[in-house]
């Protein structure tokens, strides 16, 4: 299963953290899920975070993988797919949101950024490391993208699908974002159009670049207004919200042209309109 935006170089929260008691509660409000990510988190560090950027148009130059023996529903290996995936997203359409992300340490196959948990309980155990909660099981959930660790944890039997989907977490900006109230007060419509849009970048990429036909996730109705949401207001200005957090080019299709103080708000009300 999957869930919504995320940490930044964040210390582990305490069990009593609101946000960890909201993670918990949204990812058991969503039902035969596979895939798992947890609520928005803050960002610590400042508000250089905020600062618009611009797509690097010269951004990896990746040779595309060859995918055409790969199956969404195949196991995941720790051994042979973390590289792959890498390879596979920076080749992707989406390569130029993405920028250097999966460079160097950060990558998904650097060591230790991607664990095939050995036993359901490891999952757990590490689940409740990484987002200071106190949970005794996870059912339904398959993965989670861990952003103070920048890891991707999968349970035992974990299919690549649902590597490939933590995989878009971790190049999405929307993982380090979060600590506004405006996000924090629509918990719900977060998580929505966070893991809409993951499962509708996992979907795309695996099927328009590669040609992997058998992808599902728990998703498909907020896939469905990701899509949405995509063809009202602009591939171009979604993606640089989803991977760069660059929201300007979005509130401009609502009229919105400069920035005034915490512009969270604001995005938040007309994204929520228009999901």
């Amino acid at each position: 299963m999957v869930a919504v935006f995320y940490i930044c170089a964040m210390t582990a929260f305490a069990t009593s953290n609101p946000a960890a008691k909201i993670d918990y509660e949204v990812a058991n409000q969503q039902p035969q899920t596979n895939l798992h990510q947890p609520f928005f988190r803050p960002l610590n560090g400042g508000n250089d975070f905020f600062i618009q950027r611009q797509p690097n148009q010269n951004a990896n130059s990746v040779k595309k993988p060859n995918l055409s023996s790969v199956s969404a529903k195949d196991p995941a290996s720790a051994k042979s797919h973390p590289g792959l995936i890498n390879a596979a997203l920076l080749a992707s359409k989406y390569a130029k949101y993405i920028g250097n992300k999966f460079k160097g340490d950060d990558a998904i196959d650097a060591k230790g950024k991607f664990v095939i948990e050995p036993s359901q309980q490891n999952f757990v155990n590490e689940y409740n490391k990484c987002y200071g909660t106190n949970v005794s099981t996870l059912s339904g959930t398959n993965g989670f993208y861990c952003f103070s660790k920048r890891t991707i944890h999968l349970i035992p039997n974990a299919e690549f699908g649902t590597a490939f989907h933590e995989s878009v977490h971790k190049a999405s900006a929307l993982v380090s974002v979060i600590s506004n109230t405006a996000w924090l007060a629509e918990k719900d419509f977060a998580f929505d159009l966070n893991e809409g849009l993951t499962s509708f970048y996992t979907k795309d990429i695996l099927e328009s670049d590669y040609q992997v036909k058998n992808y599902i996730d728990g998703y498909a109705t907020q896939r469905k207004k990701a899509a949405a949401l995509i063809k009202n207001l602009g591939e171009d200005e979604v993606a640089k919200f989803y991977f760069q957090y660059n929201f300007m080019p979005l509130l401009s299709k609502f009229g919105i042209t400069t920035i005034k103080g915490d512009m969270n708000n604001v995005l938040v009300s007309k994204l929520k309109s228009a999901f």
